[in-house]
C-alpha cells in the first residue's frame, strides 16, 4: 500500500537523496524544500560522498558493465509534489551513482576513441580495438538505462514520506543482510528520533524522552534502549569531533568507526560509570572528552599498531 505500481522514468530525472545515511551529515535537509534536494552542486557532492563511503561502488560498476543492467532489487523513488517529474531516490542511490558514472565513462571513451582513430598510426590499432570494446560495453548499459523501472512511494507530502520510509527501509537496512554500517544506521535512527521530538516539542532543548524513543523504535522494529544508544552515540561523537578534529595527530582524522568508542561508553558498565554517564546524557562533559582524547586518540594510529590506551578494549568489542 505504500508503493505504487512500477513506472519507467528517465535516468536524468533521478536525484540522489541527501537524507540517505550513506550520504548525509547528521543535520540533513529533509524533503520539504525541493531546491535543497535537486541542486546540481549538491548532487555532485553526493556522488563524491558515495564514492568515498561505499567501497563496493567500483565492483558494482564493473559488474553492471560486464554482466549488464539487471534490476534485481527495487529502485524506490519519491516524486516531489512541488517539482513534478523529479524523483528523489530513496532506495538505490549506489546504483544510480554507478549508472551516472558509466554514462560519463562512455562519453569519455567515445572522445578517446575518436582521437585514436584520427591519428591512424599502426601502433594505435591495439588501442583502438580496446577502446572500441570498452565503448561497446559501456554503450550497451547507457542505452539500456536511459529509462529505469522504479517504484514510486505513495506519499503525498514530506510528512507522509517520513512515516513511510522507516517501514520501507528500516528492516532492510537495520536488521537485514543489506545492513547499513553502524554509523549510517545510527544517524538514520537519530534523524527519526529528532523529527519525532521536534513534532512534539518544537524548538525546546533536545533531550531523550522514553515515549518518543519507543515511538522511533517502533518504526524500525528496535527496542527503545537501542534507539537511546544510537542517539547518544551520534550526538556525543559529533560534538567530540567538532572539538577535537584539529587536535588529531598529523595526517589523521576522526572517522565513522570512531563512533564505536561512544557506543561503548554509553553501554551500562564500568566505563560508563567512570565517565559519569547515565541514560539521560547526550554527550560527555568537557573534562571527560579530554580524558577520552588522551586515552584513545592522542597518539598516532599507525598501520598495524595503535598505542592508545582504549584501542584494544574497543577493538575487542568489535
Amino acid at each position: 500500500m505504500e508503493l505504487r505500481a512500477p513506472i519507467r522514468v528517465a535516468l536524468d530525472s533521478l536525484y540522489l537523496d541527501p537524507n540517505n545515511p550513506r550520504l548525509a551529515a547528521v543535520e540533513k535537509p529533509g524533503y520539504r524544500d525541493p531546491s535543497r534536494l535537486f541542486d546540481e552542486r549538491l548532487q555532485t557532492q553526493l556522488e563524491v560522498r558515495m564514492r568515498n563511503s561505499y567501497k563496493g561502488l567500483k565492483a558494482l560498476i564493473h559488474s553492471i558493465v560486464n554482466v549488464g543492467w539487471i534490476p534485481v532489487d527495487a529502485m524506490m523513488v519519491w516524486e516531489h509534489p512541488q517539482a513534478p517529474g523529479k524523483y528523489v531516490v530513496v532506495e538505490g542511490n549506489a546504483r544510480t551513482t554507478a549508472l551516472r558514472s558509466i554514462r560519463r565513462e562512455h562519453d569519455r571513451e567515445l572522445k578517446r576513441l575518436a582521437k585514436a582513430r584520427g591519428r591512424e598510426l599502426p601502433a594505435e590499432l591495439a588501442v583502438v580495438q580496446e577502446l572500441e570494446e570498452s565503448v561497446e560495453a559501456l554503450g550497451r548499459v547507457a542505452s539500456a538505462t536511459r529509462e529505469i523501472e522504479v517504484y514510486p512511494v505513495a506519499a503525498r507530502s514530506p510528512e507522509d514520506l517520513f512515516r513511510s520510509l522507516p517501514r520501507l527501509l528500516g528492516v532492510r537496512h537495520i536488521s537485514h543482510a543489506q545492513q547499513w554500517k553502524p554509523y549510517a544506521t545510527n544517524v538514520y535512527i537519530y534523524s527519526l528520533y529528532k523529527q519525532i521530538f521536534e513534532e512534539n516539542y518544537g524548538d525546546e532543548r533536545f533531550r531523550l524522552e522514553e515515549p518518543l524513543l519507543r515511538e522511533a523504535g517502533a518504526l524500525v522494529s528496535l527496542h527503545s534502549f537501542k534507539v537511546r544508544r544510537a542517539v547518544q552515540a551520534v550526538v556525543a561523537f559529533n560534538r567530540f569531533r567538532a572539538a577535537y578534529e584539529d587536535r588529531m595527530p598529523e595526517g589523521e582524522r576522526l572517522g565513522e568507526m570512531d563512533q564505536n568508542y561512544f557506543l561503548y561508553l554509553f553501554e551500562p558498565g564500568h566505563a560508563r560509570e567512570q565517565f559519569g554517564l547515565d541514560d539521560s546524557d547526550l554527550w560527555l562533559d568537557r573534562d571527560m572528552e579530554e580524558v577520552l582524547f588522551r586515552w584513545a586518540f592522542a597518539k598516532p594510529r599507525e598501520q598495524g599498531e595503535n598505542r592508545n590506551v582504549l584501542y584494544a578494549v574497543i577493538e575487542k568489542r568489535g
